[in-house]
């Protein structure tokens, strides 16, 4: 099989573009999640609620953050509790 100069640039542009969409997409989830820790830490939550809530968001956006490194990683939304 032959393949063309103008076939291979078609081909490493769209991987480009997908990649760089995934990135987009990961660094404006990272955003949200640490929004919503300025958000919720004086927010009406009480007590322990509004602690948990509030790691649990930052927890996501250093995921988020991390996979940036990463595309092609997927982010595991639920909780972990660490022992």
């Amino acid at each position: 099989m032959k393949y063309s100069l103008r076939s291979l640039m078609i081909v490493v542009t769209l991987v480009c573009v997908v990649v760089g969409g995934r990135i987009e997409f990961l660094r404006r989830q990272a955003e949200f999640y640490e929004q919503r820790i300025e958000y919720v830490v004086p927010g009406r939550s009480k007590g322990k609620t509004r602690v948990v809530v509030s790691m649990r968001h930052r927890t996501l956006a250093e995921r988020y953050r991390k996979a940036m490194f990463r595309p092609w990683t997927f982010v595991d939304e639920r909780t972990k509790e660490k022992p």
